[in-house]
Formats: structure tokens, C-alpha cells, sequence
């Protein structure tokens, strides 16, 4: 009886693969669920979604550097949600986080690069925009065509930007360094 090729290449002396255990393998899964109080369905984050273009899960894939800072993002929330932080605190602060990740991927700028973080919160940058905008509102709602944007008062672009501010050294970014 012939024996076959595959049969010999079979019983070569090959290392074992190494076996899977939690030290080698990176989960994927960066689901959150934060449950605020007086609230019936919980916020759902997954920050898998955050890693592609405009935080779109239809777009392609940004960085890959940003899987990583996902995952840290991810770590930090779950430690949040063991220390008891407000749940609400943590809605917002995601919510800022993400609408200037989305802000940064439209304008075709590194979130997580000075130039982008001055085009969003800097003098001249985007909150400053929205404040003009709302600093000359018109007297009438009905006066505002489809789409015009409202702007932001000053107090709420400094709630933005502090949220910001306290979420992007979460994901090794410095605010306080001017360039």
C-alpha cells in the first residue's frame, strides 16, 4: 500500500501551537452599559464602533492606534463604574468624547494630535464658533431655516471642553501642552 505525502509532512517534529490562555488573547468586546438613575434602559457604549471613521461602524477603520486607546477607555469606565461614579457624569463625558472624535474624523484631523484638539476647543476653534453663533440668535425659532445651527452658550462650551479635557489624558493625551 503507497503511503501518501501528506501522511509524511504529518509526522515532522513541529512544537506544538502554544495554547490559548487570558495572558495572549486581547478581547475585542468593549461594550459598556451604564444605567443612569431615574432612567428605564441603560446607555449603551461599544467602543468598537469609536475606532471607525466619525465613530460609524458602516466607515472604514481609522488608526490603528486607536483600537488601543479603546481599550483603555474601556478599562478606565469599567474602573469608573467599580468606584461609583455617577452614571450621568459618565454619559456626558462619553458623549463629549465621542461627538469630538466624529468632529476630528469629519475635518480629517488625529483626535488625538494638538492641531485637532485646537480646531475643536482652542480660540478660533469650533466651540468658539457655536458661542458666536448663539451670541446673535434670532428673535423667533421659525426664523431658523432646515439645518441652521442654534450655536452653544459659553457656559455650555465650558462644560464641553471641561468634559473633554478630563477625558483625553484617559487616552494619553495632554491638553496642557501648547504647541
Amino acid at each position: 500500500m503507497a503511503k501518501s505525502r501528506l501522511a509524511a509532512s504529518r509526522n515532522q517534529n513541529k512544537s506544538p501551537a502554544p495554547p490559548i490562555t487570558k495572558k495572549n488573547v486581547t478581547s475585542l468586546d468593549l461594550i459598556v452599559d451604564i444605567r443612569p438613575e431615574g432612567v428605564l434602559n441603560s446607555t449603551r457604549h461599544n467602543f468598537i464602533y469609536w475606532c471607525h471613521e466619525q465613530c460609524d461602524p458602516k466607515k472604514p477603520l481609522a488608526k490603528p492606534s486607536r483600537l488601543e486607546r479603546m481599550q483603555k477607555l474601556k478599562r478606565w469606565v469599567d474602573q469608573e463604574k467599580k468606584n461609583e461614579t455617577n452614571a450621568w457624569s459618565l454619559v456626558v463625558k462619553l458623549s463629549a468624547l465621542k461627538t469630538y472624535i466624529a468632529f476630528c474624523d469629519i475635518k480629517k484631523f488625529d483626535p488625538f494630535s494638538q492641531a485637532g484638539y485646537l480646531y475643536y476647543a482652542g480660540n478660533s476653534g469650533e466651540l468658539r464658533r457655536l458661542v458666536d453663533i448663539a451670541s446673535e440668535p434670532k428673535k423667533y425659532q421659525f426664523q431658523y431655516h432646515n439645518g441652521e445651527e442654534f450655536g452653544l452658550l459659553e457656559s455650555s462650551a465650558l462644560q464641553k471642553k471641561m468634559n473633554l479635557d478630563s477625558m483625553l489624558p484617559v487616552l494619553d493625551f495632554d491638553v496642557s501642552v501648547r504647541g
